[in-house]
């Protein structure tokens, strides 16, 4: 019986808890502005698609929507999958492919830069020992 009140002592000094959430990626957009970011390079509104090759490189897939021009870059290993949290997390996550950017064009302008990145949503409770402290559950979103 001490051992049990030691660790639920420790969980309660500690701020841990028990929870579950999911790594998956989520899109942020950057649109209608005059210069965007790519890989620690300006990409200006005013390059034009060969412009912007010549400065990054040739991208992974081009594809044309409607008026939209859409050139995709990968950019780094994508992860994916569950994560469980009993006192620590635990990652449960493998490899699913690549994190990636997309360069919309419109008339030859860059208009859009569209960057997928790691998403965390999930739920959390346990004993906190903040301000308010007590027993609490949170959901958490983390972009």
């Amino acid at each position: 019986m001490k051992k049990i009140i030691y660790m639920l002592l420790a969980v309660a000094l500690s701020g841990c808890g028990i929870g579950a959430g999911f790594f998956s990626g989520a899109y942020q957009t950057d649109a209608n502005q005059s210069n965007y970011s790519y890989k620690n390079t300006v990409l200006s509104a005013t390059d034009s698609p060969d412009e912007i090759k010549g400065k990054i490189g040739a991208p992974t897939k081009i594809e044309q929507k409607g008026s939209e021009l859409h050139w995709t870059y990968n950019r780094e290993i994508a992860f994916s999958g569950p994560v469980i949290e009993i006192l620590l997390p635990i990652p449960l996550v493998l490899p699913v492919g690549y994190r990636h950017t997309t360069l919309v064009f419109e008339n030859e302008k860059l208009v859009k830069l569209l960057t997928e990145k790691a998403q965390y949503d999930g739920y959390l409770c346990g004993i906190q020992n903040e301000a308010e402290g007590g027993f609490r559950c949170a959901h958490r979103t983390e972009l």
